[in-house]
Parts: structure tokens; C-alpha cells; sequence
């Protein structure tokens, strides 16, 4: 006796394929996000100094959407574990030093659950509770 799959399963899984290859990307977590824009808001991320390196961009988060996010956006400061394409992608690094950060860090490095490093050094009108420990970190 051979079993066949019923013709809405066929169904469901060839949409499924055709969804993937349309909109390839990984949603990126809504959690480091909101991180992000607690930091960058608590910061006076207005008025932050951009190096402008090269393949690097702003953070913008007004323009973040299934497909723009931290990562395929390349955001100044921020390396992540993917490109959010081939895999899901999450913040790995943020380096923020020298880019005239003012105020006080919010308590919100524990919504980035593979963060490896942060650099906040060179920013003498930062305040936040132990940032300063917090540059070698283990996920």
C-alpha cells in the first residue's frame, strides 16, 4: 500500500517554498531592536557622530521592515551573526565609541542573547550601570 500526501498538504508546502524564495529574510528579533532604539534614544542618538565607514549606514529606525533591519542594513557600529538571509540573524558586536553617545545606558543588554562584545570607550558623558564591565561578553 503507498501513501500519498493529500493534495492540501502539496498545496501548503509549494506555498510555502514560493513565500521563502520571495521574502527571503529571517525576521530580525524585536527584542534587540527595541534595545537598540532604548540605547539610541536614552543616548541622544540625534546628535550622534557618524564615521560614515564604508558598507556602513546610520541607524535608521524608521525604515526598518521585514527586509531592513540592523544587519541587512549594515548599520554603523553593529556586526551580526548573519546577513538574515541564509540564517537567522542577531547582534553579535556594537562598537559605539567616539560617536558622541550622551546620557545614560539603559539596563537592556540582556535582550541581546549573542552579544560577544560592546565598546563604549572614548565617551566621557555615558553613565549606566557597570557598561564599562560589560565589554567582553559570553552569550
Amino acid at each position: 500500500m503507498t501513501t500519498t500526501l493529500p493534495v492540501s498538504l502539496l498545496v501548503i508546502f509549494f506555498l510555502v517554498a514560493v513565500v521563502r524564495q520571495a521574502f527571503p529574510y529571517y525576521i530580525f528579533p524585536s527584542s534587540e531592536l527595541d534595545a537598540l532604539q532604548a540605547i539610541y534614544n536614552a543616548t541622544d542618538g540625534p546628535d550622534w557622530i557618524w564615521d560614515h565607514a564604508v558598507d556602513s549606514n546610520p541607524w535608521n529606525f524608521a525604515a526598518v521592515n521585514d527586509t531592513y533591519n540592523p544587519c541587512t542594513g549594515h548599520w554603523e557600529g553593529i556586526s551580526c551573526t548573519s546577513n538574515c538571509q541564509e540564517s537567522p540573524c542577531s547582534i553579535l558586536y556594537f562598537i559605539l565609541d567616539g560617536a558622541n553617545l550622551n546620557g545614560q545606558l539603559p539596563d537592556v543588554f540582556g535582550a541581546f542573547p549573542n552579544i560577544l562584545s560592546m565598546g563604549f570607550d572614548s565617551l566621557p558623558f555615558l553613565t549606566g550601570k557597570d557598561y564599562r564591565r560589560r565589554h567582553n561578553c559570553t552569550p
